[in-house]
């Protein structure tokens, strides 16, 4: 599910979304599943917000991992 909209995957077929709205995954079946995540810059921001932002994900990286077992 993205925001208000449920798809399914399709076997052969990739599944891409804009992970920046809610969103949320199930795998009901007792097949292994593997999900391969590729990251891209939207192509409209600075360079000054890609900073910004590349800041707050390590610092939110660096949070995270000290509350990892």
């Amino acid at each position: 599910r993205v925001g208000a909209e449920t798809r399914h995957w399709e076997e052969g077929k990739c599944l891409i979304f804009d992970d920046s709205f809610e969103h949320e995954a199930w795998n009901r079946s007792a097949e292994l599943r593997a999900v391969l995540i590729v990251e891209a810059w939207n192509p409209g921001l600075s360079g000054v917000e890609r900073e910004a932002i590349g800041r707050i994900i390590a610092a939110s990286e660096s949070f995270n991992a000290k509350w990892q077992p």
